[in-house]
């Protein structure tokens, strides 16, 4: 079993139909899992077409659109972008870096609730 990882683009400008030649291409190669992690909310449409039984393509792992320093968040709209995560079914919450400690502490109190693994560079 082979994993990588790709960084999708920061704003989905890739189709389904776009990219599902390379994840063919990555399955024949061997590769069987890959991670996004420059998340889009449409993503998750990909994991309805890919991450099936009768699927041949690698499995999935998705992330929510990624946080970076410029989020000012207050506690309610930390929790409003973990539930929406969890609730479109993506697999973790990507960090490229963070305001501050303080700021960190409650997302990862957050995504604790949810359940919603935390990923970083």
């Amino acid at each position: 079993m082979k994993i990588i990882y790709i960084k999708s683009p920061q704003k989905s400008v890739y189709l389904f139909w776009a990219v599902s030649a390379e994840m063919k291409l990555s399955l024949i190669n061997g590769v069987t899992k890959l991670r996004s992690m420059r998340g889009d909310w449409k993503h998750y449409e990909w994991r309805e077409k890919c991450n099936t039984f009768n699927s041949y393509y690698p499995k999935l792992y998705l992330s929510a659109p990624a946080i970076s320093r410029n989020v000012d968040w207050t506690p309610a709209e930390i929790e409003e972008f973990v539930k929406a995560a969890k609730d479109r079914n993506l697999d973790f919450i990507k960090i490229l870096s963070i305001k501050d400690q303080p700021l960190f502490k409650q997302l990862d109190s957050i995504c604790k609730k949810y359940n919603m693994p935390i990923a970083g560079h």
